[in-house]
């Protein structure tokens, strides 16, 4: 039976291994992603809030900006950071766009969400770090609303609110699950290993002894 050192220690290990390369090439995508989604609606803007899509326009040009300068200079050296960086300049889009267009009532709420459940299946986050960060964007939202829309409140509010902690509910338990299956396969590949030293270890004996 592994002991809770042993496992902690483990997971300690399998975390260092994934907060190097994999997590730098999950963000790779994910960056690209939220790139190409960001610059798509630019025009979206432009068709659905003609009034606004001028005002929203540097804001997503700085958005597509910073996301070029964490691809280009930080993913490699500061994936973590990297990760809560692309994160929180994401849902500082979504939070102006979504103020910009009524608040609870703005159909752009829908980003959110999809930031949201983004966050726990695009990167290997562990699931404390997926929970803080979900629960900051959600807390952000929150208070967005509570403080700068006070006077929208209703059943629009209460309809977004909902639908919002019901994705930051499913991308928290998405970084949980999946870190838990990431997990489960280093510890077996682990195993894998450990028996492929083992046998290695065993066929010199053997031929040691019949050498002898």
């Amino acid at each position: 039976m592994v002991s809770r050192e042993s496992s902690t220690a483990a997971y300690a290990d399998y975390r260092r291994e994934v907060e190097r390369e994999p997590l730098a090439r999950a963000l790779y995508r994910a960056v690209v992603v939220l790139f190409v989604i960001n610059s798509a609606f630019i025009g979206v803007d432009y068709i659905v809030y003609p009034d606004r899509a001028v005002a929203f326009l540097p804001v997503r040009i700085a958005l597509d900006v910073i996301l070029v300068g964490i691809y280009l200079l930080t993913v490699r050296r500061f994936p973590v950071a990297s990760t809560i960086g692309a994160s929180a300049a994401g849902g500082w889009m979504l939070f102006t766009v979504v103020h910009g267009t009524g608040g609870p009532a703005s159909d752009y709420y829908v980003g959110l969400v999809l930031l949201l459940i983004g966050i726990g299946v695009l990167v290997p986050l562990s699931a404390r770090q997926g929970a803080l960060t979900i629960a900051a964007l959600f807390g952000c939202y929150v208070a967005l609303i509570v403080f700068g829309e006070a006077s929208s409140g209703g059943r629009g509010f209460a309809l977004s609110l909902f639908f919002l902690a019901a994705a930051s509910f499913m991308g928290m338990m998405s970084c949980a699950y999946l870190d838990r299956m990431r997990f489960a396969d280093f510890l077996q590949r682990r195993e894998i290993e450990a028996a492929r030293d083992e046998l290695r270890e065993l066929d010199v004996a053997k031929s040691r002894f019949t050498a002898n």
